[in-house]
């Protein structure tokens, strides 16, 4: 792989390493960890729900998927009772995707996704071509300092805090989130923008899609596809066409199925 390739795919490493709640396409494989609806549903229930985030949000997330609206109650209070963060944003986000009419599970998650809205921080990563080039950008350091940073510590707050923040809402689909989403797809930082991108898709927010091609462009060509690959999910003729621009070999219906029916997996049950 190039390594300016490697370079762009960083932040995704790091995204899907290190913050589980966020990961796209969570949803197929919380089906395969968390089994049926019912015995997802017992598990929270009894809190039997193995050894960390990622197993206990399998479990959330397939009753999620289902819309098994009698759970609601069981996840309200395990959403109480926990004191595990990424839980609690997983959990909160869960809710919200299910219709729960407890608007304070949506502040919840605008409040954990304002940092990364108000952020100023540029990009972490070098977009410059050569392999002997410092991996962490010029501006970044030089912002990082300004805040009395390290490049350490402002690197963590810009590639896993702030979209680790914003995910659980993107994941949402609700659209009370889209304005918030439209002024994060402006962000510097790829993560947050391309989080943002995907949380539109998440929403169905066609009128959005000229706005994620735009990002596209913007992008350049070592980075548009993070946003293109938003399109996949909008059916529509100019989303489509873009995504085919950046993903010529992909097969649409065939990568929507394996991704699921969303970027983050689908909002509902099939019919």
């Amino acid at each position: 792989m190039h390594s300016l390739e490697f370079r762009a795919l960083l932040p995704f490493i790091f995204l899907t390493t290190l913050l589980p709640t966020s990961v796209r396409g969570q949803t197929v494989a919380s089906q395969n960890r968390g089994g049926d609806v019912a015995d997802a549903i017992k598990r929270v229930q009894e809190n039997d729900l193995g050894s960390g985030p990622v197993d206990a949000l399998s479990f959330v997330n397939v009753i999620a998927d289902a819309r098994a609206v009698q759970a609601l109650p069981i996840l309200e209070q395990y959403f109480a009772h926990t004191s595990d963060p990424d839980i609690k944003a997983g959990v909160a986000s869960a809710l919200v995707r299910m219709g729960d009419k407890n608007d304070s599970y949506w502040i919840y998650l605008v409040k954990l996704a304002t940092p990364a809205l108000e952020s100023n921080a540029p990009d972490p990563l070098n977009d410059v071509a050569g392999k002997d080039m410092d991996i962490i950008s010029p501006e970044f350091k030089v912002w990082a300092s300004a805040h009395d940073l390290s490049v350490e510590a402002a690197s963590k707050l810009a590639m896993m805090d702030l979209p680790g923040g914003l995910a659980p809402l993107a994941k949402t689909g609700d659209p009370r989130g889209v304005p918030l989403l439209r002024k994060a797809l402006m962000s510097p930082n790829l993560l947050i923008a391309s989080l943002a991108a995907a949380g539109l898709a998440q929403a169905q927010d066609t009128a959005s899609v000229p706005m994620i091609i735009d990002a596209c462009k913007k992008a350049g060509p070592t980075r548009a596809h993070f946003f293109a690959d938003s399109l996949l999910f909008f059916d529509d003729p100019e989303a489509q066409s873009t995504f085919a621009l950046y993903f010529p070999d992909v097969n649409i219906q065939e990568a929507r199925k394996f991704r699921g029916y969303r970027p983050f997996g689908r909002i509902a049950a099939p019919q």
